[in-house]
């Protein structure tokens, strides 16, 4: 994954974009840095590419910023290097994903989920990014 923070059009605002190369999309999110760090839900004003597959191209990020900043050319270049140099997922993603998006064993079902997938979910449960708190606080 790459994270890069990009000047944004009014200074109350952060903007964040990047690549998940297991999502196999771009993001972009923008907070309010005018509101409590408590206040998260608050805070984040803007989060797009948090599905699979969400936005394939920096033209469709930019497209989704385009109220709050604008993304300069070193930057896309590094973007689209992000995209262009991504390793094909491991079957562990794979898997993964399919469990996530409904193809896959889902909880409950005749399917055992893999141990090592069990394994992730509980470190990413319990995991928080820094820059956004606890990810039940997020669209």
């Amino acid at each position: 994954m790459s994270r890069y923070t990009i000047p944004p059009n009014d200074r109350r605002f952060q903007v964040i974009v990047g690549w998940d190369a297991p999502l196999t999309t771009f993001f972009a999110q923008v907070f309010d840095m005018t509101v409590d760090a408590e206040e998260d839900d608050t805070a984040c004003v803007l989060w797009v590419g948090a599905d699979l597959q969400a936005l394939t191209t920096v033209a469709a990020v930019q497209d989704a910023l385009q109220a709050y900043a604008t993304i300069a050319p070193d930057v896309a270049a590094r973007l689209q290097h992000d995209q262009a140099t991504t390793q094909p997922r491991s079957a562990l993603q794979e898997r993964m994903l399919q469990w996530l998006h409904g193809t896959g064993p889902r909880h409950g079902s005749s399917a055992v989920l893999a141990p090592e997938a069990r394994a992730l979910m509980t470190r990413s449960r319990d995991r928080v990014h820094p820059a956004w708190g606890p990810a039940s606080h997020h669209p």
